[in-house]
């Protein structure tokens, strides 16, 4: 009996064994962790794979990236927007440090009064310029009243190079360098030989022999000078000599000879009389030594100005 006990309690512990066996709490965890482990792993390929894309989508959209914040830092560069900077028609107030003006892919900017009746502006492009003269840009000053008082060419010395940093000067006389407040840059380029406005300038001088009677009609296309009628009549004198009775003819003959050369047609020379008309949108100086009286665009107020200041009338 004693034996068959023990016999059958090993048997007991044989399906005890083979039970603790099938249900081995070890290889169970491990099953366990090994999904957990996989979970995590998928994540964490997730995670890498979108952290890669942006990575490359980053690098791809750089240049783009960087040309966009290039060309606002340009157009901010110096930009000023406030009244304390422009005026309400939109001109750049000079001595404003802040006050900017982008036009034709440059932008202007800095526009101060300096020593010698001179006012000076900084500029830089965003691309290279070689033939600046094709933008047709002009530089402009206004009185306090917003009246156009000036107006030149801008005609750099150098190809514009880009992003560099260029200054320049102009230099005018007293009186509109005392009148000038503003400051702008505009293009002309649709200019037409079809004066809405004149300006009559006139002047009698005597010497001993002629009474000399000029006059200059000047044409003017939406405030830029588009052409000029000119005018001399040398008058004699009862004092005029044998000898210098053909001063003017003499005088007139030769700025007969130069205009000719500068492909004018319109002129008239006849018994101390010399009349022509010069069309500033057509006129050729390369081969002539002639020298225009004012260039192309040039503001009403300017000629005005400079033309009392020599003893000639205009109205």
């Amino acid at each position: 009996m004693g034996l068959f006990f023990k016999k059958k309690k090993a048997n007991n512990e044989d399906v005890n064994s083979k039970n603790i066996e099938i249900l081995d709490l070890d290889d169970s965890s491990k099953s366990k962790d090994k999904v957990v482990n996989t979970l995590e792993e998928r994540k964490n390929n997730r995670i890498i794979l979108l952290s890669v894309g942006i990575i490359l989508l980053f690098v791809l959209l750089l240049p783009s990236i960087v040309k966009i914040f290039k060309k606002d830092s340009l157009n901010n560069y110096g930009s000023g927007t406030s009244n304390e900077n422009t005026n309400s028609s939109g001109y750049c107030i000079i001595g404003s440090k802040d006050a900017s003006m982008n036009t034709k892919n440059i932008q202007f900017y800095n526009f101060n009064k300096t020593s010698d009746n001179n006012i000076s502006f900084s500029y830089r492009s965003s691309s290279i310029i070689t033939d600046y003269k094709s933008l047709g840009l002009y530089f402009e000053l206004y009185n306090k009243e917003n009246q156009l008082i000036f107006r030149t060419a801008f005609n750099p010395t150098e190809k514009i190079q880009k992003n560099i940093v260029y200054s320049y000067n102009i230099k005018v006389n007293d009186l509109l360098y005392k009148e000038a407040v503003s400051s702008s840059i505009s293009s002309l380029t649709k200019l037409k030989s079809s004066p809405d406005e004149y300006l009559l300038c006139s002047k009698t001088t005597t010497d001993e022999s002629f009474k000399l009677v000029e006059e200059n009609e000047y044409g003017f296309y939406k405030t830029a000078l588009v052409i000029y009628n000119s005018s001399s009549v040398a008058f004699p004198l009862p004092t005029t000599t044998e000898e210098n009775k053909d001063k003017y003819n003499t005088i007139f003959k030769t700025n007969y000879n130069d205009l000719k050369k500068s492909n004018i047609t319109d002129i008239r020379v006849e018994n101390n009389k010399l009349i022509y008309s010069i069309d500033l949108l057509k006129i050729d100086l390369l081969n002539s030594n002639y020298k225009l009286l004012y260039n192309l665009a040039s503001a009403k107020r300017t000629i005005k100005i400079e033309e009392e200041a020599k003893g000639w009338s205009c109205e």
